[in-house]
């Protein structure tokens, strides 16, 4: 434009030049202030974008791709409309999931967040591979905890560091058929003495209780119950040493032996066709059963429910604790989004989410079941009302797992140990428990010092 105003004034009279120039000279600073605009809108919107507009990448163990599809269904009509966060999410089987997650951390080729076993989140976190979500998101953090079962924490807490956030809960109440109870002249057992004064009558008739979990890789669900209940725990206060050789832990440890050595309950797993016929119509109930049970059974409708596992009373109170956990989310520290990652977990956990969620999954695919973290997303759970409060109330009077440096592995193997000497080898329980409290402080010992350097950096 401005070579061709200098030619056109080389041949104008001098009365135009001054007009032309003038002319062009506003056409000119019009372009340039056009040019302006449109930099400044691309550069708003450019930073905008490329804030909002980031795609989380998330492994999550243990679930299916129809259930990912719905979470991620209802991510996309909701969250990423309006904040531009989306995730691709990648299925994990529960197998080996911990080994995979630790080589992740320590090649530093991580997710930017991830659903894991309920005690990884603590130890990603003292290896320094996990946010401490409490210390990063201070008062935003205390109020998303706020709304979820308390008890989850205990499994994510290490020395004030919490590192997780739970997605969803385990919840293991008891299953019972009413209408045999009711033949044999039988209210629904409230505490264990209820329970064994049952059995020789169930008995006689060529029924039993089970425990469902047996003496295998999940007894401790039935021993961390046993020994809770009973005022026992499994480490002293400064988690360096087992408390098993309790005597709180002895008691609560001898009770389960005898309900396989005296009271002759069943050692290995039960299927669920000896409920159906009606050989084992009191049961404890491992929580990913509960759809076979509802879509299996339609004869048997209106004759059996859930209640909350029988109990023991302790200074004049009836403790029904059972074992809970929940699944926890971690944000990695190597994570690019971190900002980001936290708005995704904020926005999962909340109530209305949750229920929807579990909501949608129950109804979507046939015989499952998701439990929330929240208890206020249980209204929203389509099962019947008191099955909804059985699972809301059996969550809240639990307790999950205390972490400590020792493997959750090597814990639940010592457990195991102890069961089959003491119900199939005949060992004395008391006995049996104290060896496998020396063999968890052989451990402990030996951990201790090897996190060292990684707990004195906390």
């Amino acid at each position: 434009m401005i070579k061709r105003l200098s030619k056109l004034k080389g041949i104008l009279p001098t009365s135009q030049k001054g007009f032309l120039e003038r002319h062009y000279q506003g056409r000119l600073s019009d372009l340039n202030n056009r040019k302006k605009l449109v930099l400044v809108l691309m550069l708003t919107f450019g930073v905008v974008f490329s804030a909002s507009a980031v795609k989380l990448q998330i492994w999550m163990t243990g679930e299916t791709p129809e259930r990912l599809q719905i979470l991620t269904d209802l991510m996309e009509s909701d969250l990423t409309p309006r904040t531009g966060i989306t995730a691709e999410f990648t299925p994990l089987p529960w197998t080996d999931s911990d080994h995979k997650f630790l080589l992740a951390a320590a090649s530093g080729e991580t997710p930017d967040l991830a659903m894991t076993a309920v005690l990884l989140p603590a130890e990603m976190g003292i290896r320094g591979a996990a946010v401490d979500l409490k210390k990063a998101f201070g008062t935003e953090f205390d109020k998303v905890a706020s709304v979820h079962f308390p008890n989850t924490f205990t499994s994510y807490t290490f020395q004030n560091a919490v590192f997780a956030v739970p997605y969803r809960v385990e919840s293991n109440p008891m299953i019972v058929r009413y209408d045999i109870l009711q033949n044999l002249g039988f209210s629904v057992p409230k505490t264990w003495d209820e329970l064994r004064t049952m059995l020789p009558k169930l008995q006689a008739n060529q029924m039993n209780f089970t425990q469902t979990f047996g003496i295998g890789e999940e007894s401790f669900r039935p021993f961390s119950m046993f020994v809770w209940q009973n005022g026992g725990r499994f480490f002293n206060d400064d988690l360096t040493a087992s408390a098993w050789d309790e005597p709180e832990a002895i008691k609560g440890f001898t009770e389960l032996v005898e309900l396989y050595t005296k009271y002759k309950i069943p050692v290995e797993d039960v299927p669920i066709e000896t409920f159906r016929r009606g050989e084992a119509p009191i049961m404890l109930l491992p929580w990913w059963t509960y759809g076979s049970f509802q879509q299996g059974l339609p004869e048997l409708a209106g004759k059996w429910g859930i209640e909350l596992v029988p109990g023991t009373m302790r200074n004049g109170k009836l403790d029904q604790t059972s074992w809970f956990g929940g699944t926890p989310l971690i944000i990695f520290n190597k994570s690019k989004h971190q900002k980001e990652a936290w708005e995704w977990i904020k926005w999962v956990t909340q109530p209305e989410i949750q229920g929807e969620l579990a909501k949608r999954t129950i109804e979507k695919i046939p015989g499952s079941l998701l439990l929330p973290s929240v208890p206020e997303a249980y209204n929203m759970l389509p099962l019947p009302e008191k099955h909804r409060e059985v699972f809301r109330d059996q969550a809240k009077a639990s307790k999950a797992p205390v972490f400590t440096v020792a493997s959750e592995r090597i814990i639940n193997r010592y457990i195991q140990f102890a069961l089959n000497e003491a119900v199939v080898q005949g060992v004395s329980p008391d006995v049996a428990i104290k060896k496998a409290a020396q063999g968890v402080n052989m451990d402990l010992k030996t951990k201790w010092a090897e996190w060292k350097r990684f707990i004195s950096k906390l």
